[in-house]
C-alpha cells in the first residue's frame, strides 16, 4: 500500500483499509463454532448459524421479566398513602397546602419543572385539568413548580414559572415545595422507580396512590385515569 499523501482525504484511505481482504485460514469464531466466516482466496464465505435466534430468544425473555416487575412494582405502590406533603403558595394561591386540605377529594399531584422543555409541553394538559375541576368540590389538581438548583431560588423560581405561564394559561395556581420535603415523601413512596420530572401521582380521597407517572405522559392520560377510577367508585367525573 502506497503512503498516504497530505492531499488525500482521509476518508479515501480509510475506505482502501475496509476494502482490503485478510487472507489466511479459518477464523476462530468459525473453529469455535460461532457465527463465522470461512476465508479461502481472500473471499468471506459467511457459515450458516443460529446463535443470534438465541440472542433474540434471550432479549425477549429478559423484556418480558422488566414488564413483570414494572407491573409489580406499579401493584405495590398502588393503595399507598402519600405521606406528609408541605406545599408553599408560589402563583395565584395565597396559603399553603397540606394533606388535612386535600383529604376527601380525589387529587392530581403534578410536580413539574419550568426550565425543562418537555414539562412545559406537558403542562398544557395539566392547565386543561385543573380549568375543568376548578369549581369542583371533589377534585383537585395541584401543580408544583420545582427549581434546577438544591437549595432551590425561590426568585428564579417565581420568574421562570411565571414566563412559562403565560406560554398557556396565567390563572393556574401553582405551588412550590422550597425544602423538597414533599418530593422526598414521594420518592420514598416510589421507591426504585425514582423520581424525575415530571412526576405526576393520581390519589383518590383517602390520599392513597390509585396511579402515577413518571415522566411526560401522553395527551389526555391523566384525565381518562382520573374519569376511570371515579367510575369504578360511583362517583361522576364531571365537575
Amino acid at each position: 500500500m502506497e503512503p498516504m499523501s497530505q492531499s488525500e482525504p482521509i476518508a479515501n484511505r480509510m475506505g482502501e483499509l475496509q476494502a482490503t481482504p485478510h487472507l489466511g485460514s479459518q477464523s476462530n469464531l468459525g473453529a469455535e463454532g460461532g457465527a463465522g466466516v470461512e476465508i479461502a482466496d481472500g473471499r468471506a464465505n459467511p457459515k450458516p448459524s443460529y446463535r443470534y435466534l438465541i440472542f433474540a430468544g434471550l432479549f425477549m425473555l429478559v423484556g418480558l421479566s422488566f414488564l413483570i416487575f414494572l407491573g409489580r412494582e406499579r401493584t405495590k405502590i398502588a393503595g399507598q398513602p402519600i405521606g406528609d406533603l408541605d406545599l408553599k403558595p408560589l402563583l395565584n394561591v395565597e396559603k399553603r397546602l397540606s394533606n388535612q386540605d386535600l383529604m376527601g377529594k380525589w387529587v392530581v399531584l403534578h410536580f413539574w419543572g419550568p426550565w425543562f422543555p418537555p414539562c412545559a409541553a406537558e403542562l398544557e394538559d395539566i392547565a386543561k385539568l385543573q380549568q375543568k375541576y376548578q369549581d369542583s368540590t371533589e377534585v383537585a389538581v395541584i401543580s408544583v413548580s420545582c427549581g434546577s438548583t438544591s437549595p432551590e431560588k425561590l426568585d428564579d423560581l417565581d420568574f421562570d414559572t411565571k414566563r412559562v405561564m403565560q406560554l398557556i394559561d396565567g390563572r393556574l395556581p401553582v405551588y412550590c415545595d422550597p425544602t423538597e420535603y414533599s418530593r422526598v415523601q414521594v420518592a420514598n413512596l416510589l421507591g426504585r422507580k425514582g423520581f424525575s420530572y415530571p412526576t405526576t401521582l393520581l390519589l383518590d380521597p383517602k390520599l392513597r396512590v390509585v396511579d402515577y407517572w413518571v415522566g411526560v405522559t401522553s395527551e389526555g392520560a391523566i384525565d381518562r385515569a382520573l374519569t376511570s377510577a371515579m367510575n369504578k367508585r360511583g362517583v361522576k367525573s364531571s365537575p
